[in-house]
This record gives C-alpha cells, structure tokens and sequence, in this order.
C-alpha cells in the first residue's frame, strides 16, 4: 500500500497528473483532489496544490491513500509554488 501511494504522489509531481488523497484525521478522513507540487522528505510533507493558488502542506504518515483523479484542465500552474522532490 505504501509503495502504490508513494508511487501515485511521485507521478502526481513528475507530469502534474491529478491525484485524490485521503489523509487521517481523528474525526473523519480528509479528502482532496489536486496535483503534488513539492515532497520535502526532511520535514515529511508534501505540498499539494488544489488549483491556482491554493495549496497546503499535508505530512506524509497522515496520507492514508492516493488514486489518480480524472480532473485535468482545472488546474493551471502558472507559478507553482514550489517544485521537486528536496531530500
């Protein structure tokens, strides 16, 4: 399972594919859809962005799951905040 998210989230970053992510959280799962823009393995977090300028950081050990999404023109990068994979 964890190799298939970390695959998805790798795919996501490299041709800025649309992905759905599922993290944890107490109350009730969190789900949102957008592409990854950055994964900082040092502070465990990825930054995903949900189109334009809206983006968050969400850690890594809270990603519960990752699929490939069908939204695609939605979403324009026209300066994307941050992009990479930083180690």
């Amino acid at each position: 399972m964890l190799s298939e998210i970390s695959e998805v989230l790798a795919q996501s970053m490299e041709d800025h594919s649309p992905i759905t992510i599922t993290s944890f959280d107490e109350l009730e799962n969190k789900v949102v859809h957008g592409i990854v823009m950055r994964v900082d393995q040092q502070l465990g977090q990825i930054i995903f962005s949900h189109g334009g300028e809206v983006w968050e950081w969400i850690k890594l050990e809270d990603i519960v799951g990752a699929v490939y999404s069908e939204f695609s023109s939605a979403f324009e990068f026209k300066n994307p905040p941050y992009k990479g994979i930083f180690i």
